[in-house]
C-alpha cells in the first residue's frame, strides 16, 4: 500500500519532471556515499531495524560485519586525502564484490564499513549460519592480504535471530571489532548468536 506522501511525490514527479529529477537526485545523495558508492550511514540506520524485523519474521539470522581499515589515518596523512579517498573507494569495491546481491554494504563512517548478511535456511543450522558470515569476512580479509590493497582490515562480526535491538546488535559487532583491532588484520566473531 502506497503512503499518502509517496502518492503525492509520484504526482509531483509526473506533473513536474524537472522537480521529479531533483527529488531523485536528493534521494540518491541521501542514500549513497559519494566517495565509496556504497550505501550511506543514513541508509544503514534505516535498513538495520527493517532487516532485523524481517529476519525475526522469516525465521533466519542476520549477520553484521563492521570493518575498519588498519592505520588509515597514517596512510591518509602520508599520501593525502585524494589517495585516501581512492583507497576508501577501492575498499568499498572489494567489500561489495564479496557479497551476494541480497546483502548490503555501507560506509559506516570515516574508514569504517558495515555489511548486512541475511541467512534464510531451512532447519536449525546455527553453526553454518555463523560460518557463512565468517566465510564472507575471510574472503574480504584475503583480498586485503593479497596486496591488492595497501592496508589491512580488521573485521568484527555479530549474528542475531532478529529479536535484538539495533543498538545491542551494533554494540556486539563493535565489541568484536575492538577484539579484532587489538591484533589487526584479523576477524573476530562475537561468540554467541543474539536473540
Amino acid at each position: 500500500m502506497q503512503s499518502e506522501l509517496e502518492r503525492q511525490l509520484n504526482e509531483v514527479r509526473t506533473k513536474y519532471p524537472l522537480v521529479g529529477q531533483h527529488i531523485e537526485y536528493l534521494e540518491r545523495r541521501a542514500t549513497i556515499d559519494p566517495v565509496t558508492c556504497l550505501y550511506s550511514r543514513l541508509m544503514f540506520d534505516e535498513e538495520l531495524p527493517i532487516r532485523l524485523s524481517e529476519t525475526s519474521r522469516r525465521g533466519g539470522t542476520l549477520s553484521l560485519l563492521i570493518l575498519d581499515l588498519d592505520e588509515f589515518k597514517k596512510y591518509n596523512d602520508t599520501y593525502g586525502h585524494l589517495a585516501g579517498d581512492k583507497l576508501l573507494k577501492d575498499s568499498g569495491e572489494k567489500i561489495r564484490e564479496n557479497l551476494r546481491k541480497m546483502d548490503m554494504a555501507f560506509r559506516y563512517g570515516g574508514d569504517e564499513f558495515a555489511a548486512l548478511i541475511s541467512h534464510y535456511m531451512k532447519g536449525n543450522i546455527t553453526g553454518s549460519r555463523m560460518t557463512s558470515a565468517k566465510k564472507v569476512a575471510e574472503r574480504i580479509l584475503e583480498r586485503f592480504q593479497k596486496k591488492e590493497m595497501p592496508l589491512t582490515v580488521s573485521i568484527g562480526i555479530a549474528t542475531s535471530y532478529g529479536n535484538s535491538t539495533a543498538k545491542d546488535f551494533i554494540e556486539c559487532a563493535d565489541k568484536a571489532l575492538y577484539c579484532a583491532k587489538e591484533i589487526r588484520n584479523t576477524i573476530y566473531q562475537y561468540p554467541e548468536i543474539l536473540p
